[in-house]
């Protein structure tokens, strides 16, 4: 509740600074530029002097006033633009907070990998050590020297040697949907994966070669161990029977020995090496959110996943060779050769190791991230980055409608101060609107009712203040378009800069062409003005001839 308190009393308090601002304004403004040059008391001859643009309420100092104000009043309401984007931030963080706590009933973003094989191998060595055997003294009573003996004695140690597939299938079938909490929603999956492949069991050979300066000793083929890795395993929603060879076995969760492997499932196995290599099937179904990731560690691995989800943002070391995107869904399909990775084939590991391993399995994955199109706290957060800009050529609008509308130096009908601090305040609303009104709709929609309403409350504000309705329209319309212009800025990141430079030459030309008449010099002081030319057959007097 603070949280939210704070930025309104901050706004508040704004709003009572420009009224302050505004008030002073009002009062300047009727010091200097509201003085009649016929006042009482003035002579006959002085209000009869032609004049000059340099007066008081003159067209060029006026036009200076109104950009100055223009220029304070963007300058001042930069504070409540800066208290907007903290809200939008704050609610930002609120959003993830609430989405983590769906993910985390649901099911965390998941990454696949394996299935290994993880094989107990014994290799043993001898280790000659130097000990003393006895203290020799001689006669002559000096300190004697040790005499040492050399002892051979075995070692040996058991490790694990880990086989990845020889080749490896995972096709996918992911239904997605959106899950809400409040306001806020995020998008979930539940996956249904199937893994086939098979594996090439080492030869002693290739065992023997994994630790050169020992010698192998022993294979426990019966103590084997398929392991899978899975990202978050509570999400497991079931898991098939493991098909390995001519075995069926369930799995459990964990990984056993093998803890240096990614967490997640495994089956102990009995492998016979007679098998030569011994094909593998499982079916397994698990909740997940956003992301879907595997590790293709296979010498050979093709990867298909599917889904009716129409926004997919296709993630990893390399693009699917093959995928199709439409409004109803999407199918993508990676082939990947084990020159592509640095997964090995085979490798040695020690038993309950932790954590050495498990990093080496994240440099080269492939998946699919399900999003959303559009965050609407990240553009609205990014409107108020663009927020002076867009006021201040919003007041250059309203300044320029006023002089090309205005009837001449003496027209009154122009807009007040008074009624420039409100339209800032409109201004500022539009992103409090816009950021109330995206939590619910989107930004888009949001943006465009938000605009709608902004445009339409300054263009009549305007209408009705000056009684023209010529202004009127031509603050709608060039309001409309600033709008338009800022919400191309906020969606094409790629071409933000270039818009708004672009945006801010068009508005500086404009301000050029309209005001490349405006004079602002005088003419010297007590120089008589010109005498107009006489027309033809009067004199210089004004008599007929």
């Amino acid at each position: 509740m603070d949280r939210i308190l704070w930025p309104v009393l901050g706004i508040l308090v704004m709003v009572a600074i420009i009224g302050a601002l505004v008030g002073a304004s009002v009062l300047l403004w009727r010091k200097v530029f509201l003085k009649t040059n016929g006042a009482a008391g003035q002579s006959t001859q002085a209000q009869a002097q032609p004049r000059t643009i340099l007066a008081r309420n003159g067209t060029g100092w006026q036009l200076l006033a109104r950009l100055g104000l223009a220029g304070l009043l963007s300058l001042v309401l930069l504070v409540p633009l800066a208290l907007i984007k903290d809200l939008a931030s704050e609610r930002a963080e609120r959003k993830y907070q609430t989405l983590s706590n769906i993910r985390y009933d649901w099911g965390e973003a998941q990454t696949l990998t394996g299935p290994f094989l993880a094989v107990p191998v014994t290799f043993w060595k001898l280790v000659e050590d130097t000990v003393p055997m006895a203290m020799a003294k001689p006669d002559n009573g000096d300190v004697g020297t040790t005499i040492f003996r050399t002892v051979s004695r075995e070692v040996s140690e058991t490790r694990l040697a880990v086989v990845a597939p020889r080749e490896l299938d995972i096709s996918g079938l992911l239904a997605a949907e959106e899950r809400k909490r409040g306001i806020y929603g995020t998008t979930v999956y539940s996956a249904s994966v199937r893994l086939a492949g098979r594996f090439a069991l080492p030869t002693m050979e290739a065992l023997a070669q994994l630790a050169p300066d020992m010698e192998l000793r022993k294979v426990d083929w019966n103590r084997a161990r398929l392991v899978l890795g899975l990202s978050d395993r509570e999400a497991v929603r079931r898991a098939g029977q493991l098909s390995l060879g001519r075995e069926r076995l369930d799995l459990v969760p964990g990984n056993g020995e093998a803890i240096g492997l990614p967490d997640g499932l495994s089956a102990p196995v009995a492998l016979d090496p007679g098998d030569g290599e011994p094909a593998f099937s499982l079916d397994l179904d698990f909740g997940g959110s956003e992301k879907l990731l595997v590790a293709p560690v296979g010498h050979s691995s093709t990867v298909r996943l599917e889904s009716a989800w129409p926004h997919p943002g296709f993630i990893g070391r390399t693009l699917p060779a093959e995928r199709e995107v439409s409004p109803d869904g999407f199918t993508a399909m990676w082939q990947v050769p084990d020159l592509a990775h640095s997964y090995p084939p085979l490798f040695l590991m020690d038993m309950n190791m932790d954590g050495e391993i498990v990093d080496g399995f994240g440099g080269y994955l492939v998946g699919v991230n399900l999003v959303v199109p559009v965050d609407s706290y990240r553009l609205s957060i990014r409107s108020t980055k663009f927020g002076c800009l867009f006021i201040f050529l919003t007041f250059l609008a309203l300044v320029l409608s006023d002089l090309v509308a205005s009837g001449g130096v003496g027209d009154s009908r122009r807009l007040h101060p008074l009624q420039y601090g409100l339209v800032g305040l409109a201004l500022a609303l539009f992103y409090l609107v816009l950021l109330s009104l995206s939590e619910h709709l989107g930004f888009g929609p949001a943006y465009l009712v938000a605009s709608a309403i902004n445009v339409a409350m300054i263009g009549s504000y305007a209408l009705t203040a000056t009684g023209r309705r010529g202004q009127g329209l031509s603050v709608v319309g060039l309001t409309s378009m600033l709008y338009g212009v800022m919400y191309v800025i906020l969606t094409l990141e790629d071409y933000a800069l270039l818009s708004g430079a672009a945006l801010l030459v068009v508005a500086v030309a404009a301000l050029m062409f309209l005001t490349r008449k405006v004079n602002l010099e005088t003419l010297p002081a007590g120089s008589p003005a010109k005498a107009p030319v006489p027309a033809e057959g009067t004199s210089a007097g004004g008599a007929n001839g």
